[in-house]
């Protein structure tokens, strides 16, 4: 009883500080519980074990039990992080987190999105709703990149430089009203001059956010889901999939972006110019990517562009990976038409 009046003295006080912490509770001691209101709103099956209260799907991946495990077997106790409102993105799991590491997340602001009060901050609030294009809402706590991204490189580079592609944009569509009948992804097929750089930068870094989490939605480590096998399949291994990303991207001359695509049922790793994409030079579907414009690290990185794709690496965003190789990945049933 003491440790449930614990757990959820330490929720309040996660939520008033910010962090938005459901619960949390050693993985080996789950057992199933009663489904609430807010569960089923989520699909969520909430569950009570001897550390708290926790909330779970009805399985956690193997990457993350394995994880828990070794934590445990080196004397760890070992709890499960989750968030509710991300239910409904595909394939996301539980965080197996060490106390300390949970006192971490609770000491910060971790939020799926950036609050209203940053973005007012930054002075872009009136980009998030805006038309005919609009800046997308970050999906991790604007300081939660740390030690790999700082909160100030990604202001400038969110703030700064992305939001000032999607002014621009809507300035163009202003003088020009067909563009606003497009969407970004058929202005950077058939658009050409100011209006494809800037079109095709927001798509860019629509993308890029999304290509990159933090650790606490499962961002980093080695790829899990299809993703891994497909990477084991085409590259023969991840390490050789990061040397050959990191050479792409690291001699890549001037501004432009390192991209991971499926093309022609493999994965490769292509490198593009400037606003440039594979969308636009038919080089493949992207499946995640890479910025090597100099405002995307220069902050914390200064001129040291290859530190800063090994710093990339804790961040990847396998899910999001995962998500666009589905979509990519022609269904069994069409592969079967198309061989009969």
């Amino acid at each position: 009883m003491k440790s449930i009046i614990a757990v959820c003295a330490f929720a309040l006080l996660s939520n008033a500080l910010g962090a938005r912490l459901d619960a949390f509770v050693s993985p080996a001691r789950l057992r199933a519980s009663s489904t609430s209101s807010v569960a089923s709103r989520s699909r969520l099956t909430p569950q009570m074990g001897a550390g708290g209260f926790a909330w779970s799907t009805p399985a956690i991946d193997e990457e993350n039990k394995k994880i828990a495990a070794e934590k445990e077997k080196a004397g760890e106790k070992v709890y499960l992080l989750w968030s509710p409102w991300d239910a409904d993105q595909a394939g996301f799991q539980g965080i197996p987190l060490s106390y300390d590491e949970l006192q971490e997340v609770a000491s910060k602001r971790i939020a799926r999105k950036g609050t209203e009060e940053i973005y007012a901050e930054w002075g872009v609030d009136d980009l998030i709703d805006a038309k005919p294009f609009s800046l997308p809402q970050l999906d991790f706590g604007v300081d939660t990149l740390a030690p790999y991204l700082s909160k100030d490189n990604v202001e400038y580079q969110y703030s700064k430089h992305h939001a000032n592609y999607v002014r621009t944009l809507n300035e163009l569509a202003k003088e020009t009203p067909a563009i606003a009948s497009k969407s970004l992804e058929e202005l950077v097929k058939t658009a050409d001059g100011a209006v494809f750089n800037n079109a095709a930068q927001v798509w860019n870094h629509n993308f890029y956010w999304k290509s990159i989490t933090s650790k606490i939605y499962n961002g980093g480590g080695l790829p899990r889901g299809a993703i891994a096998e497909k990477i084991q399949e085409d590259f023969g291994g991840f390490d050789a999939l990061k040397t050959k990303f990191n050479e792409v991207a690291a001699n890549h001359f001037g501004s432009g972006w390192a991209w991971v695509v499926l093309k022609d049922g493999k994965l490769d790793v292509v490198g593009t110019h400037d606003a440039s994409n594979p969308v636009k030079e038919n080089l493949g579907t992207p499946i995640l990517c890479v910025s090597v414009w100099e405002h995307a690290y220069y902050i914390d990185y200064r001129n040291a562009r290859p530190a800063f794709l090994d710093a990339f690496w804790n961040l990847v965003n396998w899910d999001f990976a995962n998500a666009n190789l589905e979509a990519a990945m022609p269904k069994k049933e069409e592969a079967a038409a198309t061989t009969a």
